[in-house]
């Protein structure tokens, strides 16, 4: 908590906080898959300085709730409409959410600017809340794969934003993002009979 009265005490609550908040974790924070571990406390990012976007998030909603903004941990895919290619197709991602004003807003410390195509999957109070998979014994994913794709809008270039559609691809069928949960849970099935057949 000290860390962030003293980092960040001066600063009004409110929007203009939590910016503050991600620009620090953003320019702090060294991302690095090798870095990665699943029982990576904030406190130990913030001495480490090394994580993935799980651990962005986590210092990032730990020093929003040490400054009494209400925090949340939220995971789902991240596509690449707008932005140049990295290091490939679109990741599994992490982002939080606070509540400022009347509403909660979406906060990403680890890219730190606006993006389009986020497929939202879960939301808690933390990684462990919202685990992205969970399995017991022998795991094997043959295939999977989330795409975003700008829908076009029929009205021309001064319409409003045209709405995103999302999809999951498994090794058999494509499905919409209304069915993107029930696709996962079906997902879950195939691995796990799959680790029947071989067992």
């Amino acid at each position: 908590m000290d860390v962030a009265r003293l980092k960040f005490g001066g600063i009004q609550p409110g929007w203009f906080l939590v910016e503050a908040i991600c620009n620090f974790v953003h320019d702090y924070v060294t991302f690095g898959y090798p870095q990665a571990h699943p029982s990576k406390m904030a406190w130990d990012v913030y001495n480490d300085c090394k994580g993935v976007c799980r651990e962005f998030t986590h210092v990032a909603i730990t020093l929003c709730r040490c400054l009494n903004i209400p925090a949340r941990y939220c995971n789902g895919y991240m596509g690449d409409i707008g932005v140049p290619m990295e290091d490939g197709p679109g990741d599994s991602n992490a982002w939080f959410e606070a509540y400022v004003g009347d509403r909660w807003h979406t906060f990403d410390a680890r890219y730190n600017y606006p993006r389009i195509g986020r497929v939202l999957i879960a939301r808690g109070c933390d990684a462990a809340d919202v685990l992205m998979t969970h399995t017991f014994g022998l795991y094997r994913l043959a295939s999977f794969k989330v795409w975003t794709d700008e829908v076009p809008s029929a009205q021309g270039a001064n319409a409003a934003p045209a709405p995103m559609m999302a999809a999951a691809e498994w090794s058999r069928g494509a499905f919409p993002v209304k069915r993107a949960r029930k696709a996962l849970r079906l997902a879950d099935q195939l691995v796990l009979t799959e680790q029947r057949r071989h067992a």
